[in-house]
């Protein structure tokens, strides 16, 4: 059975994949001494589908060393060691070391570990390979001696496993040192193992697993460019404010590069072209090429491609970056309504006036099909916000009556548009090809049982009419256009999309079936995030685009409502937020980035209780100094499912500090509740869904 943390090692990947990994996991767990081979195979089978989790590699490195592969579970274990900060596999490499016939290599690793961070059971098994090493080196009585010392430290009264393992050890060394007698008198005490038949609920365990940590927010064990392999980044707000380069970017670009990422720019401004786009990118110390800039002006020419027949001429309002995407589509872009276009292609443009935009009315009335790139009513510049394309897009609806097809962020056919470009990158990557393969098998199987039963109901005649050429053409067209859909359904999966706006970014990618994450560079401010409706909340919460290279902590409820985020907490205490080392969160307050995570997860999970907050302004930064008195007596524990809901309004705000919250002016907690489509990959969704 998967533990807990397990479980929380494995909540980056989607939930059905997550699932699969974890029936490998535990095949591989139960099968280990039995069947080792058969072990390893479980755990390479996960290891395709989830190669960045640290626990997937650790299964590889045990059932490796456990069918002999002694160099793979050398290399398995370091791998281990360099994803999770944590030598917990000390005993294994060493005893790897001895198998590669190096027993002095083993007993240098032993004498180097960190032994006050190992728990009792991987101390024991530190002494058992450190008394096999010295058997090898001939040196029995000494391996006697550390067998014996270990068994000092044991409670012979639990009758424990690792009781039982000191003593087998301690009956070899006794043989080698020709005591047979005293050799049978220590067999005779070890335990007798009982085994205890146990079922596995994997759904069960992954239902509790959510109920004990019921946030939305994400968390990573690897850097997030190492986690997701392809990239959407938004450039207003994220790569760069006006000329000037947001922090952190270029470095965050390039390290996301560096760890295997391949990194797109997503965005809504039409007007400039996309070699406008990587020149002014240069120009912030990024470099990119044509084919990563993904605008919204080539999203509506896409859609285009559905509505009208190649070569058409196509209306162009809006700057030189439409017309440039019309006519790399391969129609022809025109400015009046009189050249009787089929098509209106409208997007943002600085010189669009009544002018143009009456001919786009003209055209329209005409029966000229209307796409927009964006509905974006305002546009952020360094004067303040002007008016953006969606308020020129309004202008024409309220003259023609008509509805356009809308793209651009957050529509999700731009995010459809960057997989696209994205898809051969991701189709090279095996954890990705093993994930699109499982599903197809999947749908095979699914396909090849509704056929049987469609041809139990079929009167036997039907059977014999065999189908036209042109049935079998299009049941081959459907077939890989749903092949091609599941396939886009898998990539999802494996891309996140960065932005610094809540109701365009964030709510595009939630929309889409894409990990999002915000940033702090743009015009989304702290107290929109804490009091964002469901569909506009992120995944991730980052700084600046540097995060690319760090992991995430993801928030955990534990005792008495407090949410933890690496060693810092916070809760909702009544209608107040509260940090700890700082108390109450007041007007004007500074906090780091694992606290606002904390206050994020706490804030979220207490408004969908139906809680009224209060939230002041603040600011948010990487680090802060806090000084904390000593935690309260099991504080660390997690919570129990009665001790979930927000406080009351308690005498003291926060115990180890005192801190009397400051009123602030009560916010009208009225923001929409509508839930973010679910990412669920299970079977079903995948093999039905865009039927």
């Amino acid at each position: 059975m998967l533990d807990k943390e397990v479980w929380r090692r494995l909540s980056p990947l989607p939930k059905e994949t997550a699932e699969l990994v974890a029936r490998h996991l535990v095949m591989s767990g139960e099968l280990v001494d039995e069947n080792p081979q058969l072990a390893y195979e479980h755990a390479k089978a996960a290891l395709k589908m989830a190669w960045r989790i640290d626990v997937v590699r650790e299964a590889v490195a045990l059932t490796a060393y456990g069918c002999g592969n002694y160099a793979e579970a050398l290399r398995e274990v370091r791998t281990v060691r360099r994803m999770s900060g944590m030598d917990v596999l000390v005993a294994v490499e060493a005893d790897c070391e001895r198998g590669l016939g190096k027993p002095e290599k083993a007993l240098e690793i032993i004498a180097a570990a960190d032994k006050t961070a190992l728990d009792e059971s991987q101390k024991v098994e530190l002494a058992i390979v450190e008394s096999a090493a010295r058997a090898d080196l001939g040196e029995h009585e000494t391996g006697l001696a550390i067998v014996e010392a270990a068994l000092r430290g044991i409670n012979p009264e639990k009758q424990s496993f690792e009781y039982g393992r000191l003593l087998s050890v301690k009956a070899e060394r006794l043989r080698k040192l020709g005591q047979e007698l005293e050799a049978c008198e220590v067999e005779a005490l070890i335990p007798r193992e009982v085994e205890d038949a146990e079922i596995i609920d994997l759904a069960a365990e992954a239902e509790a697993e959510e109920q004990a940590n019921p946030t939305t927010m994400r968390g990573t064990n690897v850097a997030l460019a190492a986690q997701f392999p392809v990239i959407m980044t938004d450039l207003d707000g994220v790569t760069w404010n006006g000329n000037t380069a947001t922090p952190g970017s270029a470095e965050g670009i390039t390290k996301a590069r560096e760890l295997g990422a391949k990194v797109f720019f997503l965005t809504n401004n039409a007007a400039r072209p996309p070699q406008a786009v990587v020149e002014k990118l240069a120009g912030v110390r990024i470099t990119a090429d044509v084919s990563e800039v993904v605008t919204s002006a080539q999203d509506g020419a896409a859609a285009l491609t559905k509505l009208i027949e190649p070569g058409d001429k196509v209306l162009c309002v809006g700057g030189e970056g439409v017309a440039t995407a019309v006519t790399a589509a391969g129609f022809q872009p025109v400015d009046t309504a009189s050249e009787e276009p089929a098509a209106v292609l409208q997007g943002l443009g600085f010189d669009v006036g009544w002018k143009e935009l009456s001919e786009a009315c003209y055209a329209i009335g005409n029966g000229a099909k209307w796409v927009a790139t964006n509905m974006d009513m305002a546009l952020p510049t360094e004067s303040g916000r002007g008016i953006g394309n969606g308020a020129f897009v309004s202008a024409v609806k309220a003259a023609t009556r008509t509805e356009p097809v809308v793209c651009g962020k957050p529509e999700e056919s731009i995010y459809n548009l960057a997989l696209s470009r994205a898809a051969e990158h991701l189709r090279s990557i095996p954890e990705v090809a093993a994930q699109v393969e499982a599903f197809e098998e999947a749908a095979k199987a699914k396909r090849e049982e509704a056929l049987k039963n469609k041809a139990a109901q079929q009167d036997p005649d039907e059977l014999l009419v065999k189908p036209t050429e042109e049935e079998i053409a299009a049941e081959k067209a459907l077939d890989e256009k749903m092949a091609a859909k599941r396939e886009r359904r898998v990539f999802k999966h494996h891309a996140v999309a960065i932005g610094d706006q809540l109701a365009t970014d964030i709510l595009g990618a939630n929309q889409a079936g894409i990990a999002s994450c915000v940033v702090m560079t743009g015009l989304t401010q702290p107290r929109d995030l804490v009091l964002a409706p469901q569909n506009q909340r992120p995944d991730f919460v980052a700084l600046n685009l540097s995060d690319l290279a760090l992991p995430f902590d993801r928030p955990e409820l534990r005792q008495r409502g407090w949410w933890y985020c690496g060693d810092t907490r916070a809760r909702i205490n009544g209608e107040t937020i509260e940090v700890r080392g700082l108390g109450a969160l007041e007007e004007g307050a500074e906090l780091s980035l694992a606290e606002f995570r904390a206050v994020l997860a706490a804030a979220w999970y207490a408004r969908e209780q139906g809680t009224r907050i209060r939230c002041p302004e603040f600011s948010v930064v990487r680090e802060v100094t806090r000084v904390y008195e000593p935690e309260e007596d099991g504080a660390e524990t997690l919570a129990s499912p009665s001790e979930m809901a927000p406080r009351a309004a308690e005498t003291n705000t926060v115990p180890e500090e005192n801190v009397t919250a400051t009123p602030t002016p009560a916010v009208d907690e009225t923001a929409p509740t509508d839930s973010v489509p679910a990412a669920d990959w299970g079977e079903s969704a995948i093999l039905e869904a865009d039927s």
